[in-house]
């Protein structure tokens, strides 16, 4: 299930980090990118290495990350258990709200409750106070579909050993009426397993998000998720 923590921020690291995250061009060996799509800035960054992450995040956050990545490592999935890599993504993400959202097939899949095709443990940290006409993250309740996602996460192993490189094409979608919106406070953090299903809602006119999510993949999951990403 979702935990819940919190960190303390201050607002002025809003500017000092998040804006830092999102604006500057790092000249190290990793891979970053910036995608605008549905509404949404998204800017990712790939580590190939443990420490890697050192050399972009200021070395005064270094603690509160140390911190939060021993929280994920002590975490209890819902799932059965696996062994997780080291930090291997970092997604900076910053939604205003838009009249002409572009609604491509991932925006589809990410506005339905979903369980991640190539899994990921996440630390979602707000950069931002989300309430419901920010566009909160919805997480399904779990006992109430819990057969429906056993038999979803069972077909989408089964279907990555089939696709390969070609498991974008999953349908990772659950259907499951019994939802809940999760907002919160500058400085809140959940730490969950993508296995959960989520879905991404939509920002009303006066919406504004900014959030920050750190990524820890398994062996497996990133050896598929590289191998798309260098096709790119």
């Amino acid at each position: 299930m979702v935990e819940k923590l919190k960190i303390d921020l201050k607002k002025e690291d809003y500017e000092n980090f998040f804006k830092f995250l999102l604006n500057t061009n790092f000249k190290e060996n990793f891979k970053t990118w910036v995608d605008d799509e549905n509404g949404r800035v998204n800017r990712k960054f790939l580590f190939k290495s443990e420490n890697q992450w050192k050399k972009v995040i200021p070395i005064h956050y270094h603690k509160r990350l140390e911190f939060l990545i021993k929280k994920i490592k002590q975490y209890k999935t819902p799932f059965p258990k696996e062994k997780i890599n080291f930090l291997n993504r970092i997604q900076v993400i910053e939604s205003n709200f838009t009249i002409n959202s572009k609604n491509n097939d991932k925006g589809r899949h990410l506005f339905h409750l979903h369980c991640d095709r190539i899994n990921t443990y996440k630390i979602y940290v707000f950069f931002s106070d989300i309430d419901l006409k920010d566009g909160p993250i919805y997480f399904a309740r779990i006992d109430k579909c819990k057969d429906q996602i056993n038999s979803k996460l069972k077909e989408i192993e089964d279907k990555k050993k089939q696709l390969v490189d070609e498991w974008r094409k999953i349908d990772s979608r659950i259907f499951c009426k019994y939802e809940e919106p999760f907002m919160g406070k500058f400085g809140d953090v959940l730490i969950f397993d993508g296995r959960e299903p989520h879905r991404a809602s939509p920002l009303t006119k006066k919406g504004y998000r900014a959030v920050v999510i750190f990524e820890f993949f398994t062996d497996e999951n990133w050896n598929l998720y590289s191998k798309a990403v260098s096709k790119q």
